[in-house]
């Protein structure tokens, strides 16, 4: 089975979306996540749509199986 470019370009575009959003609410000096984070509701309604997003789309996805 052959993974067109496009595809592979697809699933490398959606790693950086969600390597974005773990490095954004993570706390890297303590590799802990934030317990308390100020932020507004603005922002925080903003990132939870970027996470809804990237469920929605991963809902979508099929799984492809390498033949060896």
């Amino acid at each position: 089975l052959i993974i067109k470019p496009l595809h592979q370009q697809e699933q490398n575009g959606l790693k950086e979306i969600i390597l974005g959003l773990i490095h954004m609410v993570r706390n890297v000096t303590a590799h802990e996540l934030r317990i308390r984070w100020d932020i507004n509701e603005n922002d925080a309604i903003d990132i939870l749509q970027q996470v809804s997003f990237v469920h929605k789309y991963m809902d979508q996805c099929i799984t492809v199986r390498h033949l060896a």
